[in-house]
């Protein structure tokens, strides 16, 4: 028995077809091209990834276009017979890793016990070389005390010479990014509130303050039209109401056309789909990814995913939910933020203003948050209020830093959310 043995080329060819059929299957293939025994079908694929990244049609016309001239063309008409098993294209994915797991594997033994011949060799070498059958799929690295050490000395110099500012993503309001240190990446970030209290106005105005940054926008309860509407508004000064009725004169419709420019240079993408789980979502951030990127992910709201299969009770789900957008931070190296209802519960209090136990279903929300915002508006509960058109942000919860109440400005009338102290002044 040799390596060359160790391989199954109609699974190579049926994740290569299925991804002609459906080119985002190719966010499924966990695969990379020296996983295909056969060189040509790793070519293929390596240029698959290629076309992909580069948001350009897969198709048979284009891969025998761009393999001109090289012996990978006779490969890929075998592709048209292969799209038939297009819903077990993990499994197939699976094959063929395995199979690349066994050639490695045998290809170690196999210099261990030519190594093992020479008499030459002691028991220390032919350990080292056993030592190479990491087969860990994940590639976990394990650090060294100095390599932790180098890597935040890296990091401190790196903040260092960007002027000691802020770490993540600015929000665009400075009393909470000073708390909060800006949306920092492989952090989960819940913003919680009752309705009405200018979370998802508040997620809607951070998406536009970094319109400049490849972020995903996932409003699972808004529609398109809703968004823009919201968008438009808070950047032209338009009255919200008014600019869906269309109620315009011809000074607003220009404030409203002036911000096309914005809309057009702007990097964010959003997708309004109901229903999606976070499985959904995560392979839609993986196609992103591909495709040039992903500097941060908002989801609105947590209560409103497909949960199915996440659990057998609500808590169950939600925790396991919470778990997989706290992975999805790390894998990904983004923040994340989620919004979340919170419970009636503090509406039955003398004192509204929310409490991290009013988060529904908080022991798996509160547990797996790095950090936790929850949101208040006095104004909607006492009209007598001396703060009016204003937001209470609680930082109720931050891992590794100070928590505190910071308030900001609100517009509703636009939709807009700014600096309290900066408006006041």
């Amino acid at each position: 028995m040799n390596a060359d043995r160790i391989m199954n080329l109609d699974a190579e060819r049926a994740v290569l077809g299925a991804i002609v059929y459906n080119n985002d299957l190719l966010c499924d293939a966990n695969l990379k091209p020296d996983d295909f025994y056969n060189k040509e079908h790793g070519t293929i694929f390596s240029l698959m990834q290629k076309l992909y990244k580069e948001n350009k049609t897969i198709d048979v016309v284009v891969l025998l276009e761009y393999l001109k001239g090289t012996s990978a063309t006779t490969y890929i008409s075998d592709l048209m017979h292969s799209s038939g098993y297009l819903s077990n294209i993990k499994s197939h994915v699976e094959i063929v890793k395995e199979k690349s797991r066994m050639r490695k594997l045998w290809n170690v033994l196999l210099k261990s016990m030519k190594a093992a011949e020479q008499s030459d060799e002691s028991t220390k070498d032919i350990l080292k070389i056993l030592d190479e059958l990491q087969i860990d799929e994940n590639d976990t690295e394990i650090l060294s005390d100095k390599d932790i050490f180098n890597l935040t000395v890296s990091s401190v110099e790196s903040n260092q010479k960007r002027g000691g500012g802020i770490l993540g993503i600015p929000t665009g309001f400075a009393d909470l990014d000073d708390a909060i240190n800006g949306l920092q990446d492989k952090k989960l970030y819940i913003a919680a509130g009752r309705p009405g209290m200018g979370k998802s106005a508040f997620a809607v105005n951070v998406q536009q303050n970094i319109s400049n940054k490849r972020g995903a926008y996932f409003s699972l309860e808004m529609s398109e039209e809703e968004l823009g509407i919201r968008r438009i508004a808070l950047i032209s000064n338009t009255n919200a109401t008014q600019l869906e009725r269309g109620n315009l004169d011809n000074d607003m419709w220009q404030h409203v056309m002036k911000t096309g420019p914005i809309f057009y240079d702007g990097k964010g993408l959003t997708c309004t789909k109901q229903g999606m789980s976070v499985n959904e979502i995560k392979q839609l951030c993986k196609k992103i990814i591909l495709q040039g990127g992903l500097d941060y992910l908002i989801i609105d709201h947590i209560g409103i995913l497909d949960m199915r299969g996440m659990g057998n009770t609500i808590r169950e789900q939600v925790t396991n939910v919470c778990i997989e957008l706290k992975r999805m931070a790390k894998e990904f190296n983004i923040p994340v933020v989620a919004l979340s209802q919170l419970s009636r519960e503090c509406e039955t209090r003398p004192n509204k203003r929310p409490l991290l136990k009013d988060l529904k279903e908080s022991g798996g929300i509160e547990e797996n948050a790095d950090v936790v915002l929850l949101f208040y508006r006095d104004e909607y509960y006492n009209k007598d209020t001396d703060d009016k058109n204003a937001i209470e942000v609680n930082v109720a919860k931050q891992r590794g830093g100070r928590t505190g109440t910071i308030k900001l400005h609100w517009q509703p009338e636009y939709q807009k959310i700014g600096n309290l102290e900066r408006w006041r002044s």
